[in-house]
């Protein structure tokens, strides 16, 4: 009976596992057709910048030009550029995002383990990927694409290990696997590192504590979770030490990293008027509005609300009834959220300090979501009903609104989105003529960094002999500006006037019917 079992769940999880595939493959490609392969942003600037490094100076660690957090994501391009032929933009802009597909793996075996069900699993993948914070992060030409897939899979092979336990051949390859896995992660990202390292010893503190209130019938006896947490802890904080101190030096500047966040926060706490900032201000100019900030992410503010109270109400009902945690999976379930739950509380408190560019909170949610996702489908897989057809094709409806929403926020659409991602091949050959033209000067190029990055990704700002400004500051010190039609609907957005009067005094020295090239007028003999 249980292999015939088995043998119908087999083809339907092969199934599930196909469906989803193709489904976060049509995402990816609605990421990259959007606009055609041309947008850019700051991350993937950033390690178009350290990948070109690596290629030039044929060094993992080139000087004053490396990734201080990790050098895999910037190595495994170059060999796949190598291998496949490729430029840096197309792999970072077309290809890496295609790459996003791997997360599926590891993120529903895990959940298989947790949810004890392989529809949980295909629920719990699910319910990640129409989380548009987790989905931004994975499309961009940067590593959480692999650190986050690298983090499901560590969590994994850790509930595999707690399973074989008592079967040392299997055990041993598990661990193996595993800690291969941690070293993995760290040379990709040390910092996302550190915070599962951290997230492990949290729930390590959450389930000794939970097993010692909520099943005081089992304290006598080993708990095996707590014993495999403890390893994993401290084997996973001496790789990471050695990495950060030994195999790649760039990575000491945690030391500073962390300095930072302790003076600002406590500086935050101590003194509050002097110290407080606020980093979210960027919800009500980033968007249209409110309410579009709000519709587009809701599925964020589901899985936060959802699933907290899932995680309150089983606390509460482990610890006044007479239910307790029957399987470990269980127990590292619940303890791994409350860790990255800490977490994400964690990091909005340094956002209000300030101590890291405000945007904490939006790298440690994906982690907590992670989490959250089979939080959520192990609750739903518990309570089917006898309508449960009913409930299925609302959920799935449910589910299919909430991809949407998702999407157009990771893609920052730009009839919602005041950050603008795209950019036009004619801005770009504007660019190019400036360079030509004009040598060691600036040209304003916009409100914000898009052609700044965009530069940056396809040719790298290294080749340019001009300046690039986009700063309010650097616009005393710019006599060139570059005005497009996107330039134009963007002032318009953000009801910001341009810094030049197009049609005025102002000399026109370049015009390809799309961008257009401005000059102030000399006032002196002395002026340029």
């Amino acid at each position: 009976m249980r292999q015939s079992r088995l043998s119908i769940q087999r083809p339907a999880a092969q199934f599930d596992i196909l469906l989803l595939l193709m489904t976060v493959l049509v995402l990816a490609s609605y990421a990259i057709f959007r606009y055609g392969g041309y947008w850019g942003e700051t991350d993937t600037f950033a390690f178009a910048n350290a990948i070109r490094a690596i290629q030039t100076s044929a060094e993992l660690t080139p000087q004053g030009q490396s990734y201080p957090n990790g050098y895999g994501f910037q190595a495994l391009s170059v060999f796949m550029m190598s291998f496949l032929g490729i430029t840096l933009d197309q792999w970072l802009l077309v290809v890496g995002t295609f790459l996003v597909g791997w997360i599926v793996f590891p993120a529903w075996l895990l959940y298989r383990e947790l949810t004890a069900s392989p529809r949980g699993a295909t629920l719990a993948t699910v319910i990640l990927f129409v989380q548009a914070e987790f989905l931004f992060p994975v499309l961009r030409g940067s590593h959480e694409k692999f650190t986050r897939g690298l983090m499901l899979f560590c969590l994994f092979l850790l509930v595999r290990s707690l399973k074989t336990r008592y079967e040392p051949k299997r055990f041993a390859g598990w661990l193996i696997a595993f800690y291969l896995a941690v070293f993995g992660l760290i040379t990709f990202n040390s910092l996302l590192a550190i915070s599962f390292i951290v997230a492990t010893c949290l729930a390590l503190g959450l389930n000794w504590t939970a097993m010692r209130f909520f099943n005081r019938k089992r304290t006598k006896k080993a708990d095996p979770a707590s014993q495999r947490l403890t390893y994993a802890a401290l084997i996973s904080m001496g790789m990471a030490f050695l990495f950060t101190f030994y195999i790649y030096q760039p990575a000491i500047h945690h030391l500073d990293l962390f300095q930072s966040i302790w003076d600002k926060v406590a500086a935050l706490l101590l003194d509050v008027e002097e110290s407080a900032t606020d980093p979210y201000q960027v919800v009500s100019l980033g968007w249209i509005n409110l309410p579009t900030y709000l519709t587009v992410s809701i599925g964020n503010w589901i899985i936060l609300l959802v699933s907290a109270i899932l995680w309150v109400s089983k606390t509460v009902q482990w610890l006044f009834t007479d239910e307790k945690p029957r399987k470990i999976s269980e127990m590292i379930l619940w303890a791994f959220y409350g860790a990255f739950a800490f977490i994400g509380a964690l990091s909005v408190l340094i956002d209000f300090s300030g101590a890291i560019d405000g945007n904490l909170q939006v790298r440690s949610f994906p982690s907590f979501a992670m989490l959250a996702a089979p939080f959520i489908a192990r609750w739903v897989m518990s309570r089917r009903a006898t309508n449960w057809h009913r409930v299925t094709r609302l959920g799935w409806l449910a589910v299919m609104v909430l991809a949407v929403f998702a999407t157009l926020k990771a893609t920052n659409e730009p009839s919602l989105s005041n950050k603008w991602l795209f950019y036009f091949e004619p801005e770009l050959q504007a660019i190019e003529f400036a360079d030509a033209t004009l040598e060691d000067t600036a040209v304003w190029t916009g409100y914000d960094e898009r052609l700044v990055t965009a530069v940056g990704i396809r040719e790298g700002l290294g080749n340019y002999d001009i300046t690039l400004a986009h700063d309010v500051r650097q616009i005393e010190d710019t006599r060139n500006f570059l005005v497009t039609d996107i330039t134009n609907q963007r002032g318009q957005r953000l009801a910001r006037p341009l810094p030049v009067e197009v049609g005025g005094d102002s000399l026109i020295t370049y015009d390809n019917g799309f961008a257009e090239l401005y000059h102030l007028r000399p006032r002196t003999p002395y002026e340029p």
